[in-house]
C-alpha cells in the first residue's frame, strides 16, 4: 500500500484509519524507538529507585519523626525529579524520531531510524524547550478549572510536527501550531481523546499481565509493562502527523504567498516567479535576507515559506 501525504482535509475516521495502516505497514520501523527507549526508561527508573532509602512510619508521631520525614523527602526529591528529567527527554527523542519517520513515508522518501535520529538531535534543544513550555502551560490550565490546560493541548499539540517537519523556531512553532488548529478545535480534540483513551488501555493491560509475573520477578514485570504500554505510544506522533498534513491542505498554494518575483542569488536580474521550477530552493529568506537551510519550507528567522511544493 501505498502512504501519501493527503491532497485534501481529511476526516477523523481517515485519519485514524490512515495512521493505523500506516503504523501497522511500517511496525518494524516505527515501533523500534518507543521500545528501545522504554525498556531504557525502566532500568534507568528501577535503578534510581533502589537508591531510594526506605522510611519506615514511627509508632508514635514526634517533632523527631517530622524531621526524619523532611530529611527523607529532601533525600528523594533529586531523584523523583532525575527520573522525570530522563523520561521525559527520552519520550520526546522517540516521538521526534517517528514523527520525522511518519512525515518521510507521507513524502515518499526512505525511512530509517538512523535519519530521524540525527534530524531530532539537530532540533533537539528546540523540541525540548517547545515541549517543556507547552507543558508547564498545560499544567497550570489543567489546575485551573481544567478546561484551560484542555485548550492549551489541543492548540499547541502539533508543534513537535511544526520543529520536525518546518524547522521553526520555539515562540514560530506555537504560533504555527495554533495556526494550523484554528476553526478545527473539535476534530483535534477529538483525535487527542481518542489517542488518550488507547495509551490508558495499553497502560492498564500492561499492569494486568506485569501483576501476573511480579512474583516471579519485579524487573521482568516493569519490562513486560513498557512493552506492552509502548505499543500504542507510536500511534500519537504518525496520527498527528497525518492531522499536521491534512490541515495543511486547507491553507493557499504556496505561490500565492510568495512575491511576484522572487530574487535568485548570484543574479544581476530579478527571475519572474512563473518560470521558477517547480521544486525551486531558495537559499535566502526574501524577507529577512536569512540564510536557509538546505531543505526549508519555511525561514526559521522570521517563519515565512519560502519553498514551493
Amino acid at each position: 500500500m501505498a502512504f501519501r501525504k493527503p491532497s485534501k482535509e481529511l476526516s477523523v475516521t481517515e485519519i485514524l484509519s490512515f495512521s493505523f495502516g500506516l503504523y501497522i505497514a511500517k511496525f518494524d520501523v516505527m515501533f523500534v524507538p518507543f521500545l528501545f527507549i522504554s525498556v531504557f526508561n525502566t532500568f534507568v527508573t528501577n535503578f534510581l529507585w533502589r537508591l531510594t532509602p526506605v522510611f519506615e512510619m514511627p509508632r508514635n508521631v514526634t517533632e523527631e519523626f517530622f524531621l526524619q520525614f523532611f530529611n527523607y523527602l529532601a533525600t528523594i526529591f533529586p531523584l523523583i525529579v532525575a527520573i522525570i528529567v530522563i523520561n521525559w527527554i527520552m519520550t520526546t527523542i522517540a516521538n521526534g524520531i517517528v514523527v520525522k519517520l511518519s512525515s518521510e513515508a507521507l513524502e515518499g522518501k526512505t525511512m530509517s531510524v538512523k535519519i530521524g535520529l540525527n534530524s531530532v538531535l539537530s532540533n533537539l534543544l528546540t523540541l525540548l524547550t517547545a515541549s517543556l513550555i507547552v507543558s508547564i502551560l498545560t499544567v497550570f490550565g489543567l489546575f485551573f478549572f481544567v478546561i484551560p490546560g484542555i485548550i492549551v493541548a489541543t492548540m499547541f499539540s502539533l508543534t513537535v510536527q511544526v520543529v520536525m517537519i518546518e524547522r521553526l523556531g520555539v515562540l514560530a512553532s506555537l504560533y504555527r501550531s495554533r495556526k494550523l488548529v484554528a476553526n478545527r478545535w473539535l476534530k483535534v480534540f477529538i483525535i487527542l481523546s481518542i489517542i488518550m483513551l488507547l495509551t490508558v488501555m495499553a497502560n492498564i493491560i500492561g499492569q494486568a499481565i506485569s501483576n501476573s509475573v511480579t512474583s516471579f520477578n519485579t524487573t521482568m514485570a516493569l519490562v513486560i509493562e513498557g512493552v506492552v504500554s509502548s505499543l500504542v505510544l507510536p500511534i500519537q506522533p504518525i496520527t498527528l502527523t497525518l492531522l499536521y498534513y491534512s490541515l495543511r491542505t486547507r491553507e493557499k498554494p504556496s505561490y500565492q504567498l510568495l512575491p511576484p518575483q522572487l530574487i535568485v542569488p548570484h543574479r544581476k536580474q530579478p527571475y519572474p516567479y512563473s518560470q521558477l521550477p517547480t521544486f525551486f530552493q531558495p537559499k535566502f529568506c526574501y524577507k529577512c535576507g536569512v540564510r536557509l537551510p538546505s531543505d526549508a519550507v519555511f525561514c526559521p528567522q522570521c517563519g515565512v515559506r519560502v519553498r514551493t511544493e
